[in-house]
């Protein structure tokens, strides 16, 4: 049953195929497809690391119902949005720290000053990267509602 599935997502996925050795897979946001002489399919999970993982049942079940291709995009998005989440609270975490650090240098904390400036370079640098990354799943997140509601009109 679940290689029908596999099967069927594999067929409606339109990104390029691949071939190599005895199977030929797809790349979709993430999601690896994959199928082999014996007409077997698997879909892995490509996203948190270069290890491969297993579909979890959510995803394969948006995937099944929204197909490959939006079901991926769908499943993005969410991930997306909680990184913007995670990004803005890791940014008011490192501006409260900064603010700390610039208080302790004004009124003369315990450590050297050169300690605090050091502190608040390294708190900048961050601060910088993070933003970097938060806005471009803001943009991300942005583009797809921006296509969504142009494929809704």
């Amino acid at each position: 049953m679940e290689n029908e599935v596999i099967k069927s997502l594999y067929n409606s996925c339109g990104a390029l195929e691949y071939t190599f050795y005895d199977c030929s897979f797809k790349i979709k946001c993430g999601f690896k497809l994959t199928r082999y002489s014996d007409d077997t399919y698997t879909i892995l999970d490509t996203r948190f690391s270069d290890f491969y993982s297993t579909v979890s049942s959510e995803d394969l079940v948006i995937m099944v119902i929204n197909g490959i291709d939006d079901g991926a995009r769908l499943i993005s998005h969410e991930r997306n949005i909680k990184r913007v989440d995670k990004y803005i609270k890791s940014l008011e975490g490192l501006f409260s720290k900064k603010k700390v650090a610039l208080s302790r240098i004004e009124l003369g904390g315990k450590k050297p000053k050169k300690f605090y400036e050091k502190q608040i370079k390294n708190i900048m640098a961050n601060i910088h990267e993070q933003n970097y990354l938060l806005q471009n799943y803001k943009t991300k997140v942005e583009q797809f509602n921006k296509f969504k509601s142009k494929s809704n009109e």
